[in-house]
């Protein structure tokens, strides 16, 4: 057999190797990608919006002033 042939073989062998390694390599960051895209969508849906945050804030506020006034209005008999 010839040393040429055996080469070729021998690099052939190794390019199929770095291919299937690359191969994977970018599957795995796609996959990645993916993930890191739904991660995202889900992250901003779990937190409380700024809108809802101050309207809740607000009835809490008007409660704790009408617990107030009432509480002045008893101090006051």
């Amino acid at each position: 057999m010839d040393y040429q042939i055996l080469f070729n073989i021998a690099f052939s062998f190794i390019i199929f190797l770095v291919g299937w390694f690359v191969r994977i390599a970018y599957d795995a960051t796609n996959s990645m990608k993916h993930d890191l895209m739904t991660l995202e969508r889900e992250l901003h849906s779990g937190f409380v919006r700024r809108e809802d945050y101050k309207e809740d804030i607000r009835e809490i506020k008007d409660l704790l002033l009408s617990i107030q006034d009432r509480l002045n209005a008893k101090a006051d008999k």
